[in-house]
């Protein structure tokens, strides 16, 4: 295979990344329009023009909750934050790094052990096979996403029921949607080569 071959392989592909990136930038431009259009929709909150008169006020009793900074509309968010019992629900950093170190060892693995696996399966029913250098561009190109992709797959997840308090219990089914994608990725990946790159093209 000479050079040119080589460099047109490298160029197709980074096509095909590029409309990859610009159909998740389309995804998330879509759930950012849709958020929106449902904060355009909640009840505005209008105070009116308030006047004490300090002389004639009275207090006797000063109890209740007092919220800093805090937006009215997203106080239901806020329920486990009390004073008085110190106690406060917060997703912690060190869930998040427990979660990224599991789907990253379990994609890592995939990478190192069973992708040439699965692109032989999928060279076979696509019936198409090409070089090792390809398998192991498609193999490090993943590889070279990860610091990028593990971030936004866990983000897809952080509104799902009880993500805060306990976000392992979504480590195995963000794996499988990562490996899912990843196989998909490969199978692009192969549609999209040239005849001639194949072997026996």
């Amino acid at each position: 295979m000479n050079q040119l071959e080589i460099r047109y392989a490298q160029i197709e592909h980074l096509l095909f990344e590029q409309a990859q990136l610009i159909d998740q930038l389309k995804c998330r431009v879509a759930q950012l329009e849709a958020t929106v259009e449902e904060l355009a929709k909640r009840p505005e909150t209008t105070i009116e023009k308030i006047e004490y008169k300090f002389d004639q006020l009275k207090v006797e009793n000063l109890n209740g909750t007092l919220s800093i900074g805090l937006n009215p509309l997203q106080a239901p968010s806020f329920d486990d934050l009390t004073v008085e019992n110190q106690q406060i629900t917060i997703k912690s950093n060190e869930q998040i790094k427990e979660l990224k170190d599991y789907i990253g060892k379990r994609i890592h693995y995939h990478l190192d052990k069973e992708a040439i696996t699965t692109i032989h399966q999928l060279e076979a029913e696509l019936r198409c096979t090409v070089d090792d250098y390809y398998r192991q561009m498609m193999i490090d190109d993943i590889r070279n996403q990860m610091d990028i992709r593990l971030p936004y797959y866990i983000d897809l997840y952080k509104n799902r029921p009880n993500f805060d308090e306990n976000p392992m219990k979504y480590a195995e089914e963000i794996t499988l949607h990562m490996l899912q994608d990843i196989k998909n990725a490969y199978t692009a990946f192969l549609n999209n080569l040239p005849n001639n790159i194949q072997k026996g093209g």
